[in-house]
């Protein structure tokens, strides 16, 4: 897109109209007369871009159905515990044994 320099005297006269009563600076580098801005920061927006970019890190949390209890699990950990000893012939006390269940 060429810049004409009708163009270009029309896009600094409306620059000019929109700076008119707000702070600015010049620039150094350009030595153009620019508005002066300030950012403000939202946490909450933060959040919510991470939610959308990262919703395996920081997305809601799902609750998983629980689908067996706590103690079949023990069990079924004992008695892949015992089978791996077996597998290494490694003996376990039956009284050790007993006190874990």
């Amino acid at each position: 897109m060429e810049t004409s320099p009708e163009r270009l005297k029309q896009y600094r006269s409306i620059l000019q109209h929109i700076t008119d009563g707000l702070l600015t600076w010049k620039n150094p580098e350009t030595g153009e007369v620019e508005p002066y801005l300030e950012h403000q920061y939202s946490d909450t927006l933060l959040i919510f871009l991470l939610k959308g970019k990262m919703p395996h890190i920081y997305g809601e949390k799902q609750e998983q159905p629980v689908t067996q209890n706590v103690e079949q699990q023990i069990n079924q950990s004992i008695i892949n515990l015992v089978a791996i000893c077996d597998e290494l012939g490694i003996e376990i006390d039956p009284e050790e044994l007993a006190e874990i269940e």
